[in-house]
Parts: C-alpha cells; sequence; structure tokens
C-alpha cells in the first residue's frame, strides 16, 4: 500500500472511531419507554378513518432541560401512545406534553393550541427507577386541562 493509500486509510478509520464513539455517547444509554393513553372525558379523542391516515394526534414530550431533545409521538385511535425516544426510551425527568388533535388529517388544530408546545401545562414524570425499561404514565385525560 503506497503512502497516500495509508493515510486515507488511517484518516477513515479515525473518523469511524469518532463516529461511533459520539453515537454511543448520545444514545447508547438505555431510558425509560413512556407509554400511556390519552382521553377527553374518559374516551379517546375522535378521528376520522385513522385506518387510512385521516385523523392523528400528535403529541410532543418536551424536556425541563433546554439542551435535552424534545421527542414525538402519535397516539392512535384508542388513544394509547408510546414514546421511545432514540430507540432505547427517554431519559428520566419531569416533561411537559403537548397534544395536537387533528380530527380530520392536518390543518385544523380541534384543542385550538390549547395544548400545544406553548401552551400545555401536563406534566408527566418519568421515574429514574424504570430505566432500562417501561413506565405507564396511565391516562391523561385533557379535560380538566381545557378550562
Amino acid at each position: 500500500m503506497n503512502q497516500r493509500a495509508h493515510r486515507a486509510w488511517w484518516c477513515c478509520v479515525v473518523v469511524c472511531l469518532i463516529a461511533s464513539a459520539c453515537g454511543k455517547a448520545e444514545y447508547g444509554e438505555k431510558g425509560v419507554v413512556v407509554r400511556g393513553r390519552i382521553v377527553q372525558n374518559g374516551e379517546p379523542l375522535p378521528l376520522d378513518r385513522p385506518d387510512v391516515g385521516l385523523g392523528v394526534v400528535e403529541l410532543k414530550l418536551i424536556p425541563q432541560g433546554a439542551n435535552d431533545p424534545m421527542d414525538f409521538a402519535s397516539a392512535r385511535g384508542d388513544g394509547k401512545f408510546e414514546f421511545i425516544g432514540e430507540g432505547q426510551g427517554v431519559k428520566p425527568g419531569t416533561y411537559r406534553l403537548a397534544v395536537l388533535h387533528y380530527k380530520s388529517g392536518p390543518g385544523t388544530d380541534e384543542l385550538q393550541g390549547k395544548l400545544d408546545e406553548t401552551n400545555t401545562q401536563i406534566t408527566l414524570t418519568v421515574p429514574a427507577d424504570q430505566m432500562g425499561d417501561a413506565y405507564d404514565a396511565g391516562d391523561v385525560e385533557l379535560s380538566e386541562h381545557l378550562q
């Protein structure tokens, strides 16, 4: 192998090692998978034909720390949701939960922005003792936050 090819090979090795180390430091830690159900007056939010993609309940898990990433999920027709973070769960801590209800597909939030990322007062606390496991947040009742 000539000197130029040898240098290029080592550069590739160094770049790969740096990239893999960065990925493990940021995403390699196990977190907590957060599950629950979004309801209003005890019932899932109505969706027009979720089986064909008409209607969605978008959820955003907003961390208290400014540098921590936000996580996203969608509630199914039965109201159930699951936040999985980068595939291993989210970090333990206190989060605000934003809810956007698009009954007939993208467009108008049926909740009129009352629970969006700016206005929501819904909080979820993800316990540290659930690391590497799943945490059931239970039913998240929206009616008490819409008054």
